[in-house]
């Protein structure tokens, strides 16, 4: 690796550790974890450790507690689109929240968690 690169990926390292962290500052991150039971808290974590903001995200965006009511349209077609529901692009911002209160009520809460399911962390893992 040479120096330039070098520069590049702690560059992007530290961007992705600021924007976790202004994300783990909102008060709907504080409301989600407190309302977390510990494998919960424990997929969290990972995330975080691993500087993985999308899967942060989805974390958030999937979280059992979360009232589908408070997302945005774009954050519930985001939704749908992970869930698998059809037709989530024509569906109205009501729609979206009736289809994915129900997916929510009768799939495996766990879908959305991308963990591996081990204690690995991939940063521990390159020392």
């Amino acid at each position: 690796m040479n120096y330039v690169s070098l520069l590049e990926t702690v560059h992007n390292r530290q961007l992705k550790a600021r924007a976790i962290d202004r994300l783990v500052e909102t008060d709907e991150f504080e409301k989600l974890w407190t309302k977390s039971d510990e494998q919960k808290k424990k997929d969290g974590l990972w995330f975080i450790k691993n500087q993985s903001l999308e899967q942060l995200k989805d974390w958030m965006l999937t979280h059992p507690s979360r009232d589908l009511s408070s997302l945005s349209h774009r954050e519930l077609v985001t939704l749908a689109k992970q869930k698998g529901v059809k037709n989530y692009s024509r569906l109205l911002r009501a729609e979206l929240i009736r289809e994915l209160g129900y997916d929510k009520a009768t799939k495996d809460k766990s879908d959305g968690v991308t963990n591996p399911g081990n204690e690995t962390n991939v940063q521990e893992s390159e020392h």
